[in-house]
């Protein structure tokens, strides 16, 4: 039996023909010939393959059915599939094309689309217009601010500084005497003008393009400049009326962002300065004893200005191995407080505007004398544009003991940024968070024994 069942496999293959392409329509009649002449017609097509073997259409005896019989019904299926995908292709190409669409229909949707975009740049335009008006909102805040303080020799800090949340307002305070004064001022002053400048800037974005012209511009700066000095005013005013602060005072300098405009705010001997194009602008004027319209004001009332230290030979005064001092005290012709030495020192606070030019200006530096005792102005801008430069390094290691240039340490980029793009504008930006830091630092190794408070606010 199993010489017959070989010799039966021999002759099929050999009156198997070349198999065609599925896809043809010729692979069913091929396939149904083929079985056809094997033999298999009516015991195969006829039945399921998990019927009995021994059913009546079956032309193998039970005996003889094993598994060679299962490979010609699974060869079947396969030709009873081939024929349901034959029949399915042969169906799709029958199916009917598409209709054309209109030419007048295809224009009229590409000028919806082009109409929409156009309608998108616009709202996008207005949307950028409207940004740009309000740059310097009190509610924006992107800008990198660098602030760093020290005691120095002096045997109590008694400076603060303040940076608003919104980083549009910036602010030193150098008190003297004791740093309650000081303390208050932190405190109160923007909580302060700050309920006044949201209204002011609800105004601009109510009013819309009637807030860009002249008129209004003009309004609204003699506003903000009029919530500024009546803000000092009724500090200087709280703070005179409290017995225990009689002997004390502090100094105020401070800069606010708002509406394109930036202001400047000062009460005595600190400083703001703005880098603007690379060259120094000084945001304010030192309330010194011995500066002219001081000293005119302060002589004028019966007051004296002399100096304390050291002088020449000529009997001239050695800066700064000594201060001018108004009747022998304060070393100030400004304060807040101070209500012992009044009507010679006064609280008044002195505002002046700039219009900002953001091409141009990069950051401001606010900082308490004890900076600016050893440096000036030009030498802090240049200081500070050596540094974002690589030229110099920020002095570390000054509270190790050692003193060297040391560069912003580079840890980790490979991992932490994947060009040398990123890797640079990364190294920049730590220098710019740390630059107050570095000023603070340069300022000791350069011989200040006062304490140091320094605030860097850049523009861009």
């Amino acid at each position: 039996m199993l010489t017959a069942l070989r010799t039966r496999g021999r002759a099929l293959a050999a009156a198997r023909p070349s198999r065609p392409s599925r896809s043809s329509p010729a692979a069913l009649v091929t396939s149904q010939s083929w079985l056809q002449s094997a033999g298999v017609q009516r015991a195969v097509l006829s039945t399921s393959p998990f019927s009995s073997p021994t059913g009546q259409n079956s032309e193998f005896p039970a005996s003889e059915f094993d598994g060679r019989s299962r490979l010609w019904a699974g060869l079947a299926l396969a030709a009873a599939a081939m024929t349901f995908v034959v029949s399915e292709t042969a169906a799709d190409a029958k199916e009917p094309a598409e209709e054309k669409e209109d030419p007048k229909e295809i224009a009229k949707h590409i000028n919806e689309q082009k109409e929409e975009v156009k309608a998108a740049a616009k709202q996008n335009e207005t949307k950028k217009r409207t940004l740009r008006k309000r740059k310097t909102s009190v509610r924006d805040g992107n800008m990198v601010v660098s602030t760093a303080a020290v005691r120095g020799d002096r045997a109590y800090m008694e400076d603060t500084s303040y940076v608003s949340s919104c980083k549009r307002f910036a602010a030193v305070y150098d008190g003297h005497g004791g740093s309650a004064v000081s303390q208050y001022l932190r405190n109160q002053l923007f909580s302060m003008i700050s309920p006044e400048l949201a209204q002011l800037d609800q105004q601009i974005l109510a009013e819309n393009k009637e807030a860009n012209n002249v008129a209004a511009k003009s309004s609204r700066r003699q506003k903000v400049e009029a919530v500024l000095r009546d803000a000092v005013r009724k500090l200087d005013q709280e703070v005179i009326a409290k017995n225990e602060w009689k002997f004390q005072g502090s100094t105020a300098v401070g800069v606010l962002l708002f509406d394109d405009v930036l202001y400047s705010l000062n009460v005595g001997d600190s400083r703001a300065v703005l880098c603007r194009g690379g060259n120094t602008v000084e945001l304010t004027r030192d309330h010194k004893p011995n500066d002219p319209q001081e000293r005119a004001r302060i002589e004028s009332l019966g007051g004296r200005v002399q100096w304390y230290g050291y002088v020449d030979a000529q009997g001239d005064p050695i800066e700064p191995y000594g201060a001018y001092r108004v009747n022998g005290n304060l070393a100030v012709a400004r304060a807040i407080g101070d209500r012992d030495s009044r009507p010679f020192v006064i609280g008044e606070a002195e505002i002046r505007q700039y219009d900002i030019e953001y091409d141009k200006d990069e950051f401001i530096v606010i900082a308490s004398d004890g900076l600016w005792d050893v440096f000036t102005s030009s030498e802090v801008v240049e200081f500070v544009q050596d540094v974002m430069s690589g030229e110099v390094g920020g002095r570390e290691a000054w509270s190790s003991g050692g003193h060297s240039d040391t560069r912003v340490p580079i840890f980790e980029w490979s991992q932490q940024y994947t060009s040398d793009r990123s890797m640079i504008k990364a190294a920049r930006r730590r220098r710019k968070v740390q630059i107050a830091n570095y000023l603070v630092q340069e300022a000791l190794f350069r011989g200040t024994s006062d304490n140091v408070s320094v605030v860097v606010v850049w523009l861009r």
